[in-house]
């Protein structure tokens, strides 16, 4: 397998070059500030491009088309790291071998990803209808109970940081968003966006320069993107709050501050941490508190290192609530003072590394890997990772567990719980 990465003051390209895959996977995203004035804007904008263009200006002419390249795969969405907001392509199609007529379906490819691009054919019963679908996605997180009752804490946890910003935007900020805006918000992210370009697959790097030249005639442009949010709340005590809703299982979901950012001294014993904490089914609030006690009927953890923050999410009976909070608490102490089998770690280790070996062997996962390293200007470098990994040690995990803060529990419950 061999990397290489390309800068200009145009664009990042990323490629890898392997015979592993049978397909080919091109990415493509746009990345600037994440916003309360643009995110519902912006949000729309992959949708509205992957829906028509001016020589696909059906749903079904674009659908057929891609059922006619071997049904390649086109996806798109956004996503968010830290105080960043990205616009996300993903195009994936078999190698030309693999074809029946050797079709340079690279070639095709990239054609098609310069007309969903720059040829976008924007109209109001397109928009209309994405505005619709976004809609019914915002309702629907209230009929998911769990994703409402996480969604409800981020909104009191950060209520005045930009990190409660969902990728997607708002119910209410989405009925407020007309075509124009959109139209300005697309010229805007194609005119000042950092772009970023994955291709994996077993390709020719002169070739690739050369075709993604072809499809990113973009204008040079300076921006630096907030990858790592270090906004912190001083001398914050725990707010608790409980809303009555009808529902058959209650959730508790709990927020706390981890002052350990990506890459910072304990950023791997953080990692090993969360793991042996509640990131996977061998977790500690898992084996004691679902298995031998049956407190509840699920429960995990999970960590954001670009925030430094760390989630607990659970169904319980509400009656309950308190004595899960003790018995969390008491986990968080053996941490501390290290009151744990090493074999405990060396799992936790062992999972890390599976899910990272894992996930390199799709051209998903490398393709994710290599941009998030080079959105950090750092080299793509598996074994490094691995290496710091089996470095963790009990005392860097109790150093981990010491820092953190309960910040905000939110329990949601039966209206007719007492």
């Amino acid at each position: 397998m061999e990397t290489k990465t390309i800068r200009n003051n145009a664009y990042i390209l990323n490629m890898i070059k392997t015979e592993k895959f049978k397909t080919i996977r091109i990415q493509l995203s746009f990345g600037n500030e994440l916003s309360f004035d643009s995110v519902s804007k912006r949000s729309l904008i992959p949708y509205l491009l992957k829906a028509v263009s001016k020589k696909y200006d059906t749903r079904e002419s674009m659908s057929a088309y891609l059922e006619n390249m071997y049904a390649a795969r086109f996806n798109v969405g956004v996503s968010k790291i830290a105080k960043s907001h990205f616009i996300n392509f993903d195009f994936s199609f078999i190698n030309d071998q693999y074809t029946f007529g050797k079709e340079s379906l690279y070639k095709i490819s990239l054609e098609f990803l310069k007309e969903i691009l720059n040829n976008p054919f924007f109209n109001e019963e397109t928009f209309e209808e994405e505005k619709r679908l976004m809609r019914e996605y915002f309702s629907g997180i209230y009929t998911n109970k769990l994703k409402y009752a996480f969604k409800e804490m981020q909104n009191n946890m950060f209520k005045d940081e930009i990190y409660r910003i969902s990728p997607l935007g708002d119910s209410k900020s989405l009925e407020k968003v007309t075509l124009d805006e959109c139209i300005n918000e697309y010229n805007n992210m194609l005119k000042n966006d950092l772009i970023t370009m994955n291709v994996v697959g077993d390709i020719e790097f002169d070739e690739i320069e050369k075709g993604i030249k072809n499809i990113c005639v973009f204008t040079p442009r300076e921006i630096d993107l907030v990858l790592i949010d270090k906004d912190k709340v001083e001398n914050h005590k725990l707010n608790e709050i409980v809303e009555k809703i009808s529902v058959k299982q209650a959730k508790l979901v709990m927020g706390y501050r981890l002052d350990v950012l990506y890459r910072d001294k304990n950023y791997y014993d953080a990692i090993i941490f969360n793991t042996l904490f509640g990131g996977s089914s061998e977790g500690l609030l898992f084996k004691e508190i679902r298995e031998n006690m049956g407190l509840v009927y699920f429960i995990s953890s999970s960590y954001d290192p670009y925030k430094g923050v760390l989630f607990v999410t659970s169904g319980i009976n509400s009656s309950d609530y308190n004595k899960v909070i003790d018995t969390i608490d008491s986990i968080v102490n053996k941490i501390i003072n290290q009151e744990y089998s090493l074999d405990l770690i060396e799992t936790a280790k062992i999972i890390q590394i599976n899910g990272l070996i894992e996930s390199l062997d799709s051209n998903l996962g490398l393709a994710s890997r290599i941009n998030r390293d080079s959105l950090f200007k750092e080299e793509y470098n598996p074994k490094k990772l691995i290496e710091n990994l089996n470095l963790v040690t009990k005392d860097g995990i109790s150093e981990v567990a010491k820092k953190l803060k309960k910040d905000t529990f939110f329990l949601l419950r039966d209206d007719k719980d007492e």
